[in-house]
């Protein structure tokens, strides 16, 4: 870090997440750039910076056809990953292309967590996806009832490893 400028404190932290309207994106973006690569210029729209984001990601790309194609607005999926950064990644990605997803995350209180499944359960809600970690999902939670569809991303092999019907 240069000489002179102060580390960030959690007030400027929470100013950066305010102004994030892209579930930091464009911020992963201008900082996965290679050194020297300042002249690229960020994405222009949804499409492309979605595209951009999802880089090589084979799970990525097949969970994203899983969802265009085969759930069209009228099946929800439920959609489990092994690691806490992919769940991030791939909301960000969701959200960029239009998709209605709720996302249960190790950081929400149990209310919180009631209140997401409640949401997912409710058959009046618009939802095309719940993005759940294994290990705060895999157990416990009564919300299989709700999903068309159960998507199981896991990091330790190449591909997605299994497409079940709930």
């Amino acid at each position: 870090m240069r000489k002179g400028i102060p580390i960030a404190g959690s007030d400027e932290v929470q100013q950066w997440s305010n102004m994030d309207d892209d579930h930091g994106v464009s911020v992963r973006f201008k900082k996965c750039r290679p050194r020297g690569a300042h002249y690229l210029p960020p994405p222009t729209n949804r499409i492309h910076t979605a595209n951009v984001h999802m880089a090589e990601s084979v799970r990525m790309q097949a969970m994203l056809a899983q969802l265009s194609t085969r759930m069209q607005g009228e099946h929800c999926a439920l959609v489990y990953f092994n690691w806490t950064v992919s769940q991030v990644a791939a909301e960000g990605v969701l959200v960029l292309l239009g998709f209605k997803v709720l996302t249960l995350c190790s950081h929400h209180n149990p209310k919180e967590r009631r209140r997401i499944i409640a949401l997912f359960r409710d058959s009046a809600y618009e939802c095309d996806a719940l993005l759940v970690e294994f290990r705060i999902g895999s157990h416990g939670q009564n919300f299989y009832e709700a999903c068309s569809k159960l998507l199981i991303i896991n990091e330790t092999f190449s591909s997605m490893i299994d497409i079940n019907h709930c």
